[in-house]
């Protein structure tokens, strides 16, 4: 079957799904867009750019976002450390 096809059979039967082809399409596609499946995010030093949510829905709504981008090396240390501790076990 051929795309066009497919995404009216999908429709008819009333199936979720998203005709994307390259991970770049999710911005443009309705149902993230529209359903706030898309996280606007201020970046580390400035600007800001969107990031898709995990598409998962508990009692109805979407996961939030449960931490902004961490700057660049934030946590190393610690994240060294408790590596290094797992290692030792």
């Amino acid at each position: 079957m051929d795309r066009s096809a497919i995404i009216e059979r999908l429709e008819k039967a009333g199936l979720p799904f998203a005709p994307i082809v390259r991970p770049d399409d999710i911005f443009d596609d309705a149902h993230p867009v529209e359903s706030g499946g898309l996280y606007d995010l201020d970046l580390p030093g400035g600007g800001s750019t969107r990031l898709p949510a995990l598409l998962l829905e508990v009692d109805g709504a979407c996961l939030p976002l449960r931490h902004p981008i961490p700057e660049i090396d934030e946590g190393a240390t610690d994240i060294r450390a408790e590596l290094k501790a797992k290692a030792a076990d």
